[in-house]
Parts: C-alpha cells; structure tokens; sequence
C-alpha cells in the first residue's frame, strides 16, 4: 500500500489480495504479492518487492506493472555474469544508488553461513562486491558519497560502511548501538533503530536520539525487534511501528 504524504489516504500499489505466485508482464495490482517481507522505493518511481520464501526480488516499475528482477527461485547463491533473473539469491535486503543499480543484501548458504551483497547492474547482469563468512547483516543503504551502509547485529553489533568498488568494510562509530534498520538521507546522515530508540548520525559523527519507546510506545515490536524505516524525497522520516 502507498500512503498520501498529505491527509494520509491509502492506495494500492501492487497486489489483488490473493496468496500464491506473481503473475509478471501485467499490472502490479492484478497479481499476487506472495510473500513480501521488504519493500523498496527508489528514487526513479521504482518498488522492489523482496520475497524471502521463493527467494526472489521483483519490480513493480514506474508504470505499474510487476516484473520479475532477480532470482531464479532456488536456494543459494549463483556465480556473478550472468543476468540476476536468472541467478540464486538468498536475498534480505535491497537498496539503489544515484544511477539506478541495485544492491541486493542476502545471506550465504552452508558452512557458518555469513553476509553477501550483490550489485545488479542497468543491464541486469549481477556481481558480488561484499562477501563475508560469520557476519550477520540485516539491512543496507546506499550513501550519496557512494559508499553503503552496512547494519551487522551479531554479538558484535555495529554500523558498517563499505566500499562497493572494493568489498572493504569501515566501522562507523556509534556507541552502545544494537544493530537495527537504517536509512540515509539526501546529505548522507544515517538514521537507525536501535532497540526501542530511532538515531541519527550527522555526516560530522554527531549521534543524536530523536525518538524512544518512552515517548513513542509503538515502537516496541514483539521479542525486541527493531522497527523498520523509510526516508521519502522530502527527508521525512517514517518509522514503522505497532499498533496499540
């Protein structure tokens, strides 16, 4: 569902209140969603819909109609070359940069399991710029001086900022912080829930609380999960939350 940034009307941006697989190549509302668990909206009018059970991310494009953008539907993780709609992903996550490519944060089969971010580029094809053994990330924005955001929430909770040229990783210092869901403005200051609080850190490292579970009780989801956010094109932030 979409929501008025004025008055606050719902409408629908994709599904016909049915269960069961998408049909593509049709209007996004005249399908099934299956089973969302994330949403993205991009600033080119794009909706990425993330489908954790079958392993696939779709598009609902700026015209309306629900595309199939990656995964095959398989559990893994498929070699980089070739065209993401056709590769396993195991995917958690998704953001986009300045020129329309997307990351596509998932996690890593087998073995001790771990973190991977993979980059679908304008021409589809898909290649991993982060892999890493042991790592629990959650969530993933893109920064306008175009590194990405990393949100880990391991016993080792921390904010990560990669390089996506590179695959290096830097700690961003934010002290006593959880691990929960972020989000990045215009100017590239980072906001993050962290347990029942919602942060921002200023481009200068200055880390300030702007909301608590004190002042808004909503905000405290069942079993102490983090709830999620969302920044639109006007820098207004919203913050999921539950209703009581």
């Amino acid at each position: 569902r979409s929501i008025a940034p004025t008055g606050g009307e719902l409408g629908t941006k994709a599904g016909d209140g049915t269960s069961g697989a998408r049909a593509y190549g049709v209007p996004a509302i005249a399908t099934s969603t299956g089973r969302t668990t994330y949403l993205h909206a991009d600033r080119f009018g794009r909706l990425f819909l993330l489908d954790t059970s079958f392993n696939r991310v779709d598009e609902v494009t700026q015209s309306g109609t629900m595309v199939h953008f990656a995964g095959d539907g398989t559990y893994g993780n498929g070699p980089d070359g070739g065209q993401a709609s056709a590769t396993a992903i195991l995917p958690v996550g998704v953001s986009t940069d300045n020129v329309g490519n997307v990351y596509i944060l998932g996690r890593q089969d087998g073995g001790p399991g771990g973190s991977v971010v993979r980059k679908v580029a304008g021409d589809g094809v898909i290649s991993t710029v982060y892999s890493q053994v042991g790592t629990y990330l959650i969530d993933l924005a893109w920064s306008p001086d175009g590194g990405i955001f990393l949100s880990e929430a391991t016993s080792e909770a921390r904010l990560l900022k990669l390089n996506p040229a590179t695959g290096i990783t830097t700690p961003v210092e934010i002290p006593g912080y959880f691990g929960g869901h972020i989000a990045v403005d215009a100017a590239g200051s980072v906001f993050l829930t962290d347990g029942y609080s919602v942060l921002k850190r200023a481009t200068d490292g200055t880390v300030t609380t702007i909301d608590t579970v004190a002042e808004s009780p909503k905000l405290a989801l069942p079993n102490g999960e983090a709830p999620s956010l969302a920044l639109d094109g006007g820098g207004n932030l919203y913050v999921a939350g539950l209703e009581t």
